[in-house]
């Protein structure tokens, strides 16, 4: 991220980021809870989805640059 930019193929798909102390502490109970886990599947995911948009403007405020989203495109 040297040129302040997030250069990816995302266009304006959304992604529901999660925190992976979420992540953990999911694990951690499936571990020490294994019963009550057997033959379940779980879906994590974050509390709201993201556009690239969302992002760059959500790292600018909390950097303080400006960054900016570039979808990138993808060779036909």
């Amino acid at each position: 991220m040297n040129d302040n930019r997030l250069y990816l193929h995302a266009s304006d798909g959304k992604v529901a980021f999660i925190d992976l102390r979420d992540v953990g502490e999911v694990a951690a109970d499936m571990l020490t809870n294994v019963s009550s886990h057997a033959e379940e599947t779980y879906t994590l995911t974050g509390p709201e989805a993201f556009t690239f948009y969302d992002v760059a403007r959500l790292l600018s405020d909390y950097t303080g640059r400006s960054i900016r989203y570039e979808p990138a495109s993808v060779p036909g």
